[in-house]
């Protein structure tokens, strides 16, 4: 059950981490259809990457890249207002957090006996993590990017931990 929850939790993260990059493009640099599929198409290039990536032991540095590119990211476009010059910048950023997406399919593919019911459970938290980041967006503004990454962040943590301990639980 454990492994369920961090897998809806990671879909939760992923979906906070995108939305935050969307609206912080969408507000600070231009609302263009384009600058959206970009982000997609960084996102989905990094992940590409990430699904090679074997070392297991770089989990917490992948995810705390993931964090540390999106406030890069938002605070070089609240500072360079509407400069489209930094844009390959901004998708180098998040290309790098996308990587992230691909290691945790990876390793997670592990934990589950079928592949498909990490998918749910990930996408179900990522349909789910859409519309809070949008919900929650509209009702906070910039406030709700600054504070949700690193919330989120944190119970990310804590449900690895939950899992760890399952897992350990289950080997004795």
């Amino acid at each position: 059950m454990s492994q369920r929850l961090y897998a809806f939790g990671t879909g939760v993260f992923f979906a906070v981490l995108q939305m935050c990059y969307f609206f912080t493009l969408q507000a600070f640099l231009s609302s263009v259809y384009t600058i959206y599929f970009l982000l997609v198409l960084a996102w989905l290039g990094g992940s590409i990457v990430g699904l090679n990536i074997k070392n297991e032991k770089i989990n917490f540095l992948l995810i705390t890249l993931c964090l540390l590119n999106l406030y890069i990211v938002y605070g070089l476009v609240s500072i360079f207002l509407f400069n489209d010059y930094l844009l390959p910048l901004y998708f180098l950023f998040i290309f790098l957090s996308g990587i992230y997406v691909g290691y945790f399919f990876n390793i997670q593919r592990k934990t589950f006996p079928r592949i498909k019911i990490l998918f749910f459970w990930e996408n179900m938290g990522f349909i789910i993590g859409l519309i809070f980041s949008l919900l929650m967006f509209i009702e906070f503004g910039n406030r709700f990017i600054v504070i949700a990454p690193i919330l989120f962040f944190c119970l990310l943590g804590i449900f690895k931990k939950l899992t760890n301990k399952t897992l350990y639980l289950q080997i004795l």
